[in-house]
């Protein structure tokens, strides 16, 4: 049989939360920072229970992972949801781009990567070159995957011209390029 998870109760009032909002938005008026225990004074005596500081800072931390969990769909069923929504706005608006900004690219298998960027992939397999394991290639990320393949794939173009035309790297090097 299934036991109940038992959720600890609330640990703040609704009147509460909306206070420790309030007074944060008064106490980054100079500008952000997290200086909690500072902060912690500050409200301390405004609450209606005597919080720890790290009460207060983990009461923080919550709304706003709440508020860019709800993002540009706020659950604003009752009028304190909505009250903490747009205290909260106010106080993180302006993380919300910096937060979608730095979310992780999603990881590709050696089989995308090596289909992807093939020339990069045959590089590593050449004789002569470094012991490099492939699916530690895939670490570096999309964008410096791309320019190493571009320029793969360049150094294979002047291979196969060297090879068809006869012509040794310094007369072809000697030739006014393209770009010129």
């Amino acid at each position: 049989m299934k036991k109940k998870t038992i959720w600890p109760p609330r640990v703040f009032s609704d009147e509460d939360e909306i206070l420790v909002l309030k007074r944060l938005a008064d106490f980054w008026g100079d500008g952000k920072n997290c200086k909690w225990t500072k902060f912690h004074r500050f409200v301390k005596d405004d609450l209606s229970k005597p919080y720890t500081r790290h009460q207060v800072a983990e009461k923080i931390r919550r709304l706003n992972n709440k508020f860019h969990r709800y993002g540009a769909d706020p659950d604003l069923s009752t009028p304190h949801k909505s009250a903490v929504y747009e205290l909260s706005r106010a106080l993180w608006k302006d993380e919300v781009k910096k937060r979608k900004r730095k979310r992780k690219e999603k990881k590709i298998g050696l089989d995308e990567f090596e289909c992807k960027y093939p020339y990069l992939c045959a590089s590593f397999k050449m004789p002569g070159c470094p012991v490099v394991y492939l699916d530690e290639l895939v670490l570096i990320g999309r964008e410096k995957a791309g320019q190493l393949e571009k320029q793969w794939r360049e150094v294979y173009a002047q291979q196969l011209r060297l090879q068809l035309g006869g012509e040794s790297y310094e007369e072809m090097a000697a030739k006014p390029s393209r770009e010129d």
